[in-house]
C-alpha cells in the first residue's frame, strides 16, 4: 500500500512539474545562441523563427534555453523569444504551418508590397497558418496570412512558403535538390555558429542544405561523421559529405574540423571564409589547400530516422 501511494504521488509531482516548465519559441528570423549570457561570448548556433525550446534560467536578459532539434543548451537575448506555458506549447506544436521555402524574405503587416515590414524571414523557419472561422488558409492575392509567435498577423508571398506538412511528406531527398539548395547560398560569407542563407559555418551549410531536401543532420562535424556510411574517397558520389581535419598520428588521433558536400566532377561546396565551390585535386586554380580524411553517404543508405518528415510527423 505505502508502495502504491508513493508512486501515485511521483506521477502527481511529475505532472505538476511538467504543468510548471516554461517553454517560448524563436520570435525573431534566427535567434543567435551563445555560450554564456554575454554578447561577447562564443555564438554556438542560430535557432530558426518557430523553434521551440524549454526555458533552464534567466539571468537579467538573457535565458538559458534547451533545444531539441539539434539537441544542445545556450543563452538567447529574450527578446529574441516568445514564452509560453507547457499547454500553450502543445498547442503551439500541434497547428499548422507554413515553412519557408526562400533564402531570406520579408513579413509585411498588409498583403501589400508597400506595406510595413514586421520582420524578416530566413530559409527553414516555421511560422503557424492564419485561418478564416471556417478554418481555411487565408489568402489574399499573391499573399499568405501568418501568425507570428508574437501573435501578430503577417502576410507573406505564396511563393516563399509551403504548408509543413505537405512540404515534409512529399520532398524527396536528392543529390540534385541538396547541391541546388546549397549553391544557393554561394557567396554567403563564414560565420561561426551560422546556419542561415545570410551566414553559415561549415556544418550549418550541410545541415541546412539536407534539411531543406527532407533529412536531419545533427548540427557539428564531430556529430556528422557519425552519419550515413563509409564511403571510400575514389568512389565518392554527389551528395557525400567530405571530411578535413589533421590525419592520425602514432600518438594521436584524427581529428575532423571541416565537412563538404561533394557536387561531382572533382568539386565540393563548402564554407570556407564564404560558401564556395573547389576542387579536391592539386595544382588547379580553384583546388583546395587541404585534402579530404574519408567520407560519408548519406543518402540511400536506409536510416529513416533521417527523415525529417518520421521526425515532426511520426506514425
Amino acid at each position: 500500500m505505502k508502495k502504491s501511494i508513493a508512486v501515485l504521488l511521483s506521477l502527481a509531482f511529475a505532472v505538476m512539474a511538467s504543468a510548471q516548465e516554461e517553454w517560448a519559441v524563436v520570435g525573431i528570423s534566427a535567434a543567435w545562441a551563445q555560450s554564456d549570457s554575454d554578447y561577447t561570448s562564443s555564438f554556438e548556433t542560430q535557432m530558426l523563427m518557430g523553434s521551440v525550446v524549454r526555458i533552464l534560467e534567466t539571468r537579467d536578459y538573457w535565458v538559458r534555453v534547451c533545444a531539441e532539434d539539434p539537441p544542445y543548451e545556450a543563452w538567447v537575448n529574450e527578446m529574441a523569444l516568445v514564452r509560453m506555458t507547457a499547454k500553450e506549447k502543445s498547442e503551439y506544436v500541434a497547428d499548422d504551418k507554413y515553412i519557408f521555402i526562400k533564402s531570406s524574405g520579408d513579413i509585411l503587416s498588409e498583403p501589400v508590397s508597400s506595406a510595413e515590414r514586421l520582420c524578416d524571414f530566413s530559409l527553414g523557419g516555421l511560422v503557424r497558418i492564419a485561418k478564416d472561422s471556417k478554418g481555411r488558409a487565408i489568402k489574399k492575392g499573391i499573399y499568405r496570412a501568418v501568425i507570428l509567435p508574437s501573435g501578430k498577423i503577417g502576410y507573406v508571398d505564396k511563393k516563399s512558403v509551403m504548408e509543413f506538412r505537405t512540404w515534409a511528406s512529399t520532398v524527396v531527398p536528392t543529390a540534385e535538390g541538396i547541391i541546388a539548395t546549397a549553391k544557393t547560398m554561394l557567396g554567403a560569407p563564414y560565420v561561426w555558429g551560422g546556419s542561415t542563407s545570410s551566414g553559415v559555418d561549415c556544418s550549418g551549410l550541410t545541415r541546412l542544405s539536407f534539411y531543406m531536401n527532407g533529412i536531419l543532420l545533427p548540427r557539428n562535424v564531430s556529430q556528422q561523421v557519425k552519419c550515413g556510411v563509409d564511403v571510400p574517397l575514389d568512389a565518392l558520389e554527389p551528395g557525400d559529405l567530405l571530411f578535413f581535419g589533421t590525419a592520425a598520428t602514432p600518438e594521436k588521433p584524427s581529428r575532423l574540423n571541416h565537412v563538404a558536400i561533394y557536387i561531382g566532377n572533382g568539386q565540393f561546396i563548402h564554407s570556407s571564409q564564404l560558401v564556395r565551390i573547389n576542387r579536391i585535386a592539386p595544382g588547379y586554380p580553384d583546388s583546395y589547400s587541404r585534402q579530404p580524411l574519408c567520407a560519408r553517404r548519406i543518402l540511400g543508405v536506409g536510416k529513416p530516422e533521417y527523415l525529417l518528415s518520421s521526425y515532426y510527423f511520426p506514425e
